[in-house]
């Protein structure tokens, strides 16, 4: 018995964005890949946000003082100051591409949110399934506030609830 597997739309779309963007060189290509993951995270969860609140990429954290939170920016995210919400994302095409800092970031910024009583979620994004990312990403003892979203959950972001 074979079962059929039906793919989210937005995989499907994403899949052909990805499919024409490899068919360029090299050279063209660049870190567009990258960003187009960004870009699909944003507007997975820009919708929870609006005005006085922000959702962005690339962005560093700073507290009150100017005082880094962030060392690095943060490939997506969002803040909510009026309903005390936080979220960031670090995103790859791949899994094996995220560094040692991408965690100590995401950390950085959980326990600051933790710390002003902000509800937070950052996490791992990567298209690659959720069991490959598990696999690459187990050796790396990564904090338990660090989600993994592959492709099999990715989308869940856009109707996540704190």
């Amino acid at each position: 018995m074979s079962r059929e597997v039906v793919s989210p739309e937005i995989v499907i779309r994403l899949t052909q964005i990805l499919n024409k963007l490899y068919q360029q060189s090299e050279q063209q290509v660049g870190y567009h890949r990258g960003a187009i993951v960004e870009a699909l995270v944003r507007r997975l969860i820009h919708r929870r946000y609006g005005v006085g609140e922000f959702c962005l990429n690339n962005q560093r954290f700073v507290d009150d003082h100017g005082k880094a939170i962030t060392v690095t920016e943060v490939d997506v995210a969002a803040l909510s100051t009026i309903r005390s919400k936080v979220e960031g994302y670090e995103c790859k095409i791949s899994s094996s591409g995220f560094d040692p800092y991408d965690s100590i970031n995401l950390k950085d910024l959980a326990d600051a949110a933790y710390e002003r009583d902000y509800l937070v979620n950052v996490g791992f994004i990567s298209l690659e399934s959720d069991n490959l990312m598990k696999i690459r990403l187990q050796s790396r003892q990564l904090p338990e506030d660090i989600k993994l979203y592959g492709l099999d959950s990715v989308e869940t972001l856009e109707n996540f609830s704190f």
